[in-house]
């Protein structure tokens, strides 16, 4: 039997600990590439570790994506600091659980874990859990600095501009992304496909006691927000070595199959990119894609081909979806927001409960008592409505913890 879905409306509350002071505290001290911080007066400390990719070996992007069609010199065909980058761990204090860890992955055209930060604070406090900031490929510190800054990105911006008078959301925040999906949108599998490989690897380390701060047999379940969300779908789906039989995954704003998202936003990409992404995806037979893809050599590329196909459309691959909802139920929890535009509720729910709504896997939809958004659900810039945000970052993540710890 489905669980209801739930409208639930949050009200005022004192709160113990600012949101938006907790993220401006940790944001002011963190350092991508120092080996540790220690927070002031705080149950939680940072470590910073390593990563190198694993995923071209021999081949570099320079080979596997030519020149820009545009020649654009700010996007460039070398992207070093995709390949070998930081990645954050915060570490509770006390009482730390050695032998598990949350893995939390993040939004699509994302370049600052700014956001994040209050997100794996609470996280870590109150699960007693270590949490791993994990960056998909070609964002956060994974992306050159140059597509951060407005600046230089409004070059890109007037010659998107020359090229369609019909594009819509664009910025400098997007343009980058934006350029190279509307130029080659296999691009968004391939970086997938990356990001696939690189968190497989993590796992592997984590749970192998190859990782300095974990024991053989670690446990690591997720925290998945957006397109995070759909990376994680793909990766339970597929299972590889068996790394996510017994994991849980916690997902917020996120968990439609593909095509009932809608990712034209100034903080995405243009309705053009989107546009072209959707064409190669939805407009093209399978083999086509699959022809297209399998020349860039990518290993592992069946079991995530298989999997990514069973989340691109609601009117395919039933089956092996409500199969896998249905095994996964109790280790599956959702949580999305009523006002999102960009994953809508209604479309969470038809891909998790299935076309009878009958695969009971628990989801609950919110709606805050302020103006928000996808992008941006917790906005600290308004000191009229903090309690308010408090209160509702607070409602979300208790629900996070208690399904996580």
């Amino acid at each position: 039997m489905q669980l209801k879905i739930l409208i639930i409306n949050l009200h005022q509350n004192t709160m113990k600990r600012d949101y938006a002071e907790m993220q401006q505290m940790i944001a002011a001290n963190f350092v991508d590439d120092k080996p540790e911080i220690q927070l002031e007066s705080c149950p939680v400390s940072i470590r910073n570790f390593q990563f190198r990719s694993e995923f071209r070996k021999k081949r570099s992007w320079k080979d596997l994506l030519p020149a820009s069609l545009s020649n654009h010199e700010l996007l460039g065909t070398s992207y070093p600091e995709n390949d070998q980058f930081w990645y954050p761990i915060f570490l509770p204090e006390k009482d730390r659980k050695s032998d598990e860890a949350i893995l939390l992955l993040h939004g699509l055209n994302e370049r600052s874990w700014d956001k994040y930060f209050s997100w794996a604070f609470y996280l870590a406090q109150h699960t007693g859990k270590a949490v791993i900031l994990f960056p998909i490929a070609f964002h956060m510190n994974r992306s050159p600095k140059k597509w951060t800054n407005p600046r230089e990105m409004n070059s890109v911006v007037k010659e998107r501009k020359t090229s369609s008078a019909e594009l819509k959301e664009l910025s400098f925040a997007n343009a980058a992304l934006s350029s190279r999906l509307d130029e080659r949108p296999e691009q968004f599998f391939l970086s997938g496909a990356q990001s696939y490989q690189d968190v497989v690897s993590l796992l592997k380390q984590i749970t192998n006691g190859e990782h300095e701060l974990f024991p053989e047999g670690t446990k690591v379940d997720f925290f998945a927000y957006s397109i995070g969300a759909f990376l994680s779908e793909i990766l339970f789906l597929s299972n590889p070595k068996g790394l996510l039989k017994d994991a849980r995954l916690f997902m917020f704003c996120g968990g439609p199959t593909f095509d009932q998202m809608n990712g034209a936003s100034k903080y995405i990409m243009d309705n053009q990119a989107f546009f072209t992404l959707r064409q190669m995806f939805f407009h093209k037979r399978n083999r086509e894609i699959r022809a297209i893809l399998k020349m860039y050599g990518i290993l592992r590329f069946r079991e995530m081909w298989k999997s990514f196909v069973t989340m691109l459309r609601i009117e395919k691959k039933k089956r092996r979806r409500e199969r896998f909802f249905k095994k996964y139920n109790q280790q599956i929890y959702s949580i999305a927001l009523a006002k999102d535009k960009v994953m809508p509720p209604d479309a969470i729910d038809r891909t998790l409960h299935g076309r009878k709504g009958s695969i009971p896997v628990p989801m609950e939809v919110l709606d805050f008592p302020f103006p928000y958004s996808h992008e941006n659900p917790f906005p600290v810039s308004n000191n009229g409505i903090a309690k308010d945000v408090d209160e509702s970052f607070r409602q979300v993540f208790s629900k996070a913890v208690a399904f996580l710890s």
